[in-house]
């Protein structure tokens, strides 16, 4: 078995810099955020749904087929937001085209 991280990202056009930043906007416009995931239960899907059920929060799922299709979506901000694997956010974030808000592990 191996571990490897997940990055909670968002689009930098957001403005969002901070959890409490995107718990907030999201319960200001419940349903009027959305996020990308690699299909239904997935890593990224089930991670990010129980992220939302703990924060009291509602966000649109939008399944893409694959990774790499959703993370296509958060840099256009399509989506505003997705748990992206280390590989393929590390660089990203780096080159400022997605903004890691956490990590879990």
């Amino acid at each position: 078995m191996a571990l490897s991280p997940i990055f909670f990202c968002t689009n930098p056009q957001t403005g969002v810099t901070d959890l409490a930043g995107l718990v907030a906007r999201a319960k200001a416009q419940p349903g009027r955020m959305s996020y990308a995931s690699s299909g239904a239960g997935s890593s990224a899907h089930l991670a990010t749904e129980m992220f939302l059920r703990d924060a009291d929060i509602r966000v649109e799922n939008v399944t893409y087929r694959g990774g790499a299709p959703a993370v296509q979506a958060l840099i256009t901000n399509e989506v505003q937001m997705a748990m992206v694997d280390g590989p393929t956010a590390l660089p990203l974030i780096a080159a400022n085209s997605i903004r890691c808000l956490a990590v879990s592990t």
